[in-house]
Protein backbone atom coordinates (compact mmCIF):
# COMPACT_ATOMS: atom_id res chain seq x y z
CA UNK A 1 0.00 0.00 0.00
CA UNK A 2 1.30 3.38 -0.79
CA UNK A 3 1.49 5.91 2.20
CA UNK A 4 2.07 9.64 1.27
CA UNK A 5 2.34 12.68 4.02
CA UNK A 6 -0.20 15.00 3.63
CA UNK A 7 1.19 17.94 1.38
CA UNK A 8 2.83 14.52 -0.59
CA UNK A 9 -0.75 12.95 -1.11
CA UNK A 10 -2.21 17.01 -2.06
CA UNK A 11 0.48 16.82 -5.10
CA UNK A 12 0.03 13.01 -6.17
CA UNK A 13 -3.79 13.58 -6.33
CA UNK A 14 -3.35 16.71 -8.37
CA UNK A 15 -1.39 14.49 -10.88
CA UNK A 16 -4.16 11.82 -10.23
CA UNK A 17 -6.89 13.75 -10.83
CA UNK A 18 -5.14 15.51 -14.14
CA UNK A 19 -4.73 11.93 -15.73
CA UNK A 20 -7.81 11.58 -15.22
CA UNK A 21 -8.94 14.18 -17.18
CA UNK A 22 -6.48 13.21 -19.15
CA UNK A 23 -7.99 10.11 -20.00
CA UNK A 24 -11.79 11.35 -20.98
CA UNK A 25 -9.60 12.71 -23.68
CA UNK A 26 -8.37 9.89 -25.14
CA UNK A 27 -4.61 10.90 -24.58
CA UNK A 28 -3.62 8.19 -21.80
CA UNK A 29 -3.25 4.79 -22.75
CA UNK A 30 -3.33 2.12 -20.13
CA UNK A 31 -4.87 1.91 -17.07
CA UNK A 32 -3.15 4.20 -13.64
CA UNK A 33 -4.30 2.56 -10.36
CA UNK A 34 -4.03 4.20 -6.92
CA UNK A 35 -6.44 4.61 -4.50
CA UNK A 36 -6.52 7.46 -2.56
CA UNK A 37 -9.98 7.88 0.04
CA UNK A 38 -10.66 11.02 1.68
CA UNK A 39 -12.38 11.93 4.90
CA UNK A 40 -15.77 12.62 3.79
CA UNK A 41 -17.40 10.11 2.22
CA UNK A 42 -19.85 10.61 -0.94
CA UNK A 43 -17.66 13.68 -1.11
CA UNK A 44 -14.38 12.37 -1.69
CA UNK A 45 -14.63 9.52 -4.30
CA UNK A 46 -11.00 7.00 -3.93
CA UNK A 47 -9.36 8.36 -7.41
CA UNK A 48 -8.88 5.35 -9.84
CA UNK A 49 -7.93 6.89 -12.91
CA UNK A 50 -9.60 4.02 -15.75
CA UNK A 51 -9.12 5.32 -19.40
CA UNK A 52 -12.37 5.75 -21.39
CA UNK A 53 -10.29 3.28 -23.90
CA UNK A 54 -9.49 0.03 -21.57
CA UNK A 55 -10.10 -3.60 -22.47
CA UNK A 56 -12.24 -4.81 -19.82
CA UNK A 57 -13.83 -8.12 -19.15
CA UNK A 58 -17.77 -8.72 -17.28
CA UNK A 59 -17.98 -12.19 -15.97
CA UNK A 60 -20.23 -13.07 -13.30
CA UNK A 61 -20.78 -17.35 -14.31
CA UNK A 62 -18.28 -20.24 -15.19
CA UNK A 63 -14.64 -20.75 -14.21
CA UNK A 64 -13.07 -16.90 -14.08
CA UNK A 65 -10.54 -16.65 -16.60
CA UNK A 66 -7.90 -14.27 -15.22
CA UNK A 67 -5.29 -14.86 -18.23
CA UNK A 68 -7.80 -13.01 -20.11
CA UNK A 69 -5.71 -10.41 -22.07
CA UNK A 70 -7.13 -7.17 -20.39
CA UNK A 71 -6.70 -4.22 -17.93
CA UNK A 72 -9.95 -4.55 -16.03
CA UNK A 73 -12.30 -6.79 -14.76
CA UNK A 74 -15.94 -6.69 -12.89
CA UNK A 75 -16.13 -9.72 -11.16
CA UNK A 76 -18.56 -11.52 -8.86
CA UNK A 77 -18.05 -10.34 -5.09
CA UNK A 78 -17.47 -14.13 -4.03
CA UNK A 79 -15.86 -15.35 -6.62
CA UNK A 80 -11.95 -14.63 -6.31
CA UNK A 81 -10.38 -15.18 -3.30
CA UNK A 82 -8.00 -12.32 -1.45
CA UNK A 83 -4.61 -14.15 -2.89
CA UNK A 84 -6.20 -14.06 -6.74
CA UNK A 85 -6.74 -10.71 -6.72
CA UNK A 86 -3.49 -10.04 -4.94
CA UNK A 87 -2.27 -11.46 -8.05
CA UNK A 88 -4.57 -9.92 -10.58
CA UNK A 89 -2.86 -6.72 -8.69
CA UNK A 90 0.87 -7.99 -9.66
CA UNK A 91 0.09 -7.77 -13.46
CA UNK A 92 -1.64 -4.31 -13.02
CA UNK A 93 -4.94 -5.78 -13.44
CA UNK A 94 -8.07 -3.23 -11.95
CA UNK A 95 -10.54 -5.61 -9.69
CA UNK A 96 -14.12 -4.50 -9.39
CA UNK A 97 -16.50 -6.41 -7.74
CA UNK A 98 -20.11 -7.30 -8.72
CA UNK A 99 -22.76 -7.18 -6.07
CA UNK A 100 -26.50 -7.49 -6.16
CA UNK A 101 -27.29 -5.11 -4.18
CA UNK A 102 -31.43 -4.77 -4.63
CA UNK A 103 -32.05 -7.90 -4.60
CA UNK A 104 -31.89 -11.75 -2.23
CA UNK A 105 -30.25 -14.13 -3.88
CA UNK A 106 -31.09 -17.74 -2.39
CA UNK A 107 -27.96 -19.44 -3.06
CA UNK A 108 -25.74 -16.95 -1.24
CA UNK A 109 -23.97 -17.87 2.64
CA UNK A 110 -25.46 -15.12 3.95
CA UNK A 111 -28.80 -15.55 2.72
CA UNK A 112 -30.09 -16.52 6.44
CA UNK A 113 -29.49 -13.03 7.88
CA UNK A 114 -32.26 -10.70 5.73
CA UNK A 115 -35.26 -10.80 7.80
CA UNK A 116 -38.06 -12.75 5.45
CA UNK A 117 -40.72 -8.98 5.89
CA UNK A 118 -37.63 -7.61 4.01
CA UNK A 119 -38.03 -10.55 1.09
CA UNK A 120 -40.37 -9.28 -1.67
CA UNK A 121 -41.37 -10.94 -4.88
CA UNK A 122 -39.30 -13.14 -7.12
CA UNK A 123 -37.92 -11.17 -10.25
CA UNK A 124 -39.32 -12.57 -13.56
CA UNK A 125 -36.20 -13.68 -15.23
CA UNK A 126 -34.36 -14.99 -11.94
CA UNK A 127 -36.24 -17.27 -9.84
CA UNK A 128 -33.32 -17.62 -7.19
CA UNK A 129 -34.02 -13.98 -6.51
CA UNK A 130 -36.28 -11.81 -5.43
CA UNK A 131 -36.63 -8.11 -4.55
CA UNK A 132 -35.48 -6.60 -1.31
CA UNK A 133 -37.06 -3.86 0.84
CA UNK A 134 -34.01 -1.82 0.48
CA UNK A 135 -35.26 0.49 3.44
CA UNK A 136 -34.71 -2.29 6.15
CA UNK A 137 -32.13 -1.67 8.23
CA UNK A 138 -30.88 -5.16 8.11
CA UNK A 139 -30.88 -5.43 4.72
CA UNK A 140 -28.09 -2.56 4.78
CA UNK A 141 -26.50 -4.29 7.57
CA UNK A 142 -26.06 -7.48 5.54
CA UNK A 143 -25.00 -4.92 2.71
CA UNK A 144 -22.18 -3.12 4.61
CA UNK A 145 -20.53 -6.64 5.37
CA UNK A 146 -20.48 -7.26 1.87
CA UNK A 147 -18.77 -4.20 1.42
CA UNK A 148 -16.04 -5.22 4.28
CA UNK A 149 -15.40 -8.17 2.31
CA UNK A 150 -14.97 -6.07 -0.80
CA UNK A 151 -12.77 -4.22 1.54
CA UNK A 152 -10.85 -7.17 3.13
CA UNK A 153 -10.18 -8.42 -0.18
CA UNK A 154 -8.89 -5.35 -1.61
CA UNK A 155 -10.90 -5.15 -4.52
CA UNK A 156 -10.70 -2.16 -6.06
CA UNK A 157 -14.13 -1.21 -6.68
CA UNK A 158 -17.55 -2.21 -6.78
CA UNK A 159 -20.27 -2.34 -9.10
CA UNK A 160 -23.58 -2.47 -7.09
CA UNK A 161 -26.58 -3.45 -9.62
CA UNK A 162 -30.68 -4.15 -9.18
CA UNK A 163 -31.02 -0.40 -8.09
CA UNK A 164 -34.09 0.25 -9.51
CA UNK A 165 -37.08 -1.87 -7.25
CA UNK A 166 -39.41 1.31 -7.02
CA UNK A 167 -40.03 0.64 -11.13
CA UNK A 168 -41.02 -3.01 -10.33
CA UNK A 169 -43.62 -5.04 -8.66
CA UNK A 170 -41.39 -5.82 -5.69
CA UNK A 171 -44.20 -6.52 -3.22
CA UNK A 172 -42.84 -3.13 -1.25
CA UNK A 173 -44.35 0.13 -1.79
CA UNK A 174 -40.73 2.06 -2.57
CA UNK A 175 -40.31 4.94 -3.88
CA UNK A 176 -37.64 6.90 -6.15
CA UNK A 177 -37.00 8.50 -2.69
CA UNK A 178 -36.32 5.48 -1.13
CA UNK A 179 -34.14 4.14 -4.07
CA UNK A 180 -32.18 7.02 -4.27
CA UNK A 181 -31.40 7.33 -0.20
CA UNK A 182 -30.54 3.58 -0.69
CA UNK A 183 -28.28 4.32 -3.58
CA UNK A 184 -26.48 7.02 -2.47
CA UNK A 185 -25.99 4.75 0.77
CA UNK A 186 -24.32 2.55 -1.02
CA UNK A 187 -21.79 4.89 -3.02
CA UNK A 188 -20.79 6.58 0.70
CA UNK A 189 -20.21 2.99 2.40
CA UNK A 190 -18.18 1.96 -0.95
CA UNK A 191 -16.01 5.04 -0.47
CA UNK A 192 -15.73 4.92 3.00
CA UNK A 193 -14.24 1.45 2.59
CA UNK A 194 -11.78 2.62 -0.14
CA UNK A 195 -13.68 1.51 -3.48
CA UNK A 196 -14.49 2.87 -6.21
CA UNK A 197 -18.54 2.86 -6.85
CA UNK A 198 -20.13 2.36 -10.50
CA UNK A 199 -23.93 3.48 -11.72
CA UNK A 200 -25.47 0.57 -12.87
CA UNK A 201 -29.01 1.23 -13.95
CA UNK A 202 -31.43 3.96 -12.90
CA UNK A 203 -29.81 6.84 -14.90
CA UNK A 204 -32.95 8.96 -14.54
CA UNK A 205 -31.95 9.63 -10.49
CA UNK A 206 -27.89 10.64 -11.89
CA UNK A 207 -28.43 14.02 -11.95
CA UNK A 208 -28.95 13.67 -8.03
CA UNK A 209 -26.28 10.75 -7.57
CA UNK A 210 -23.95 11.25 -10.29
CA UNK A 211 -21.55 13.11 -7.97
CA UNK A 212 -21.30 10.10 -5.64
CA UNK A 213 -20.28 7.90 -8.58
CA UNK A 214 -17.06 7.37 -10.66
CA UNK A 215 -18.42 5.65 -13.41
CA UNK A 216 -21.43 3.85 -15.40
CA UNK A 217 -21.88 0.51 -16.78
CA UNK A 218 -24.93 -0.13 -19.29
CA UNK A 219 -26.65 -3.11 -20.21
CA UNK A 220 -28.05 -3.21 -23.71
CA UNK A 221 -28.17 0.54 -24.38
CA UNK A 222 -27.56 -0.06 -28.13
CA UNK A 223 -29.77 -2.46 -28.80
CA UNK A 224 -32.32 -0.44 -27.06
CA UNK A 225 -31.10 2.88 -28.38
CA UNK A 226 -30.86 4.82 -24.87
CA UNK A 227 -27.33 5.52 -24.39
CA UNK A 228 -27.96 8.88 -24.01
CA UNK A 229 -28.37 8.02 -20.65
CA UNK A 230 -24.45 7.71 -19.90
CA UNK A 231 -24.56 11.42 -21.00
CA UNK A 232 -23.95 13.15 -17.29
CA UNK A 233 -20.93 10.67 -16.87
CA UNK A 234 -19.08 11.92 -19.91
CA UNK A 235 -19.94 15.33 -19.70
CA UNK A 236 -17.92 15.07 -16.17
CA UNK A 237 -15.41 13.16 -18.12
CA UNK A 238 -16.08 9.45 -16.00
CA UNK A 239 -15.45 6.31 -17.82
CA UNK A 240 -18.93 5.17 -19.43
CA UNK A 241 -19.25 1.19 -20.59
CA UNK A 242 -21.92 -1.03 -22.03
CA UNK A 243 -22.65 -4.35 -22.43
CA UNK A 244 -24.46 -5.60 -24.80
CA UNK A 245 -25.76 -9.30 -25.58
CA UNK A 246 -27.59 -9.20 -29.28
CA UNK A 247 -26.24 -7.90 -32.17
CA UNK A 248 -23.27 -8.57 -34.84
CA UNK A 249 -20.23 -7.35 -33.42
CA UNK A 250 -18.67 -5.12 -36.09
CA UNK A 251 -22.04 -3.32 -35.96
CA UNK A 252 -22.35 -2.98 -32.41
CA UNK A 253 -18.58 -2.00 -32.13
CA UNK A 254 -19.02 0.76 -34.81
CA UNK A 255 -22.05 2.32 -32.72
CA UNK A 256 -20.51 2.02 -29.96
CA UNK A 257 -17.31 3.74 -31.78
CA UNK A 258 -20.01 6.48 -32.75
CA UNK A 259 -21.31 7.12 -29.35
CA UNK A 260 -18.17 7.20 -27.64
CA UNK A 261 -18.60 4.26 -25.49
CA UNK A 262 -16.47 1.05 -24.46
CA UNK A 263 -18.45 -1.70 -25.25
CA UNK A 264 -18.51 -5.30 -24.48
CA UNK A 265 -20.21 -8.03 -26.79
CA UNK A 266 -21.14 -10.90 -23.83
CA UNK A 267 -23.58 -13.93 -24.04
CA UNK A 268 -26.70 -13.45 -21.58
CA UNK A 269 -25.01 -15.74 -19.01
CA UNK A 270 -22.51 -13.20 -18.77
CA UNK A 271 -20.09 -16.36 -18.80
CA UNK A 272 -15.77 -16.00 -19.79
CA UNK A 273 -17.16 -15.43 -23.63
CA UNK A 274 -16.08 -11.71 -24.68
CA UNK A 275 -15.09 -9.78 -27.68
CA UNK A 276 -14.24 -6.41 -26.48
CA UNK A 277 -14.29 -3.62 -29.31
CA UNK A 278 -12.05 -1.78 -28.48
Amino acid sequence: MLVLGSAAMRVWLAVVLALGVAAACGTVEGPLLHRIAGPDAGQSAPQIAITQDMSWQYQLTGQVELDADVELFVIDLFALDAERIAQMHQQNKVVVAYLSAGTFESFRDDADRFPASAIGNPLINYPDEAWLDVRDPQVRAVMAARLDVARDKDFDGLLPTSLSGYRADTGFDLTAEDQRAYSAWLADEAHARGLLVGMAGDFDQAPELIDRFDWAVHYGCIERGDCDDLHLFAERGKPVLDVETEGEAADVCAAGEQLGINVLLKRPQFDAYRVGCL
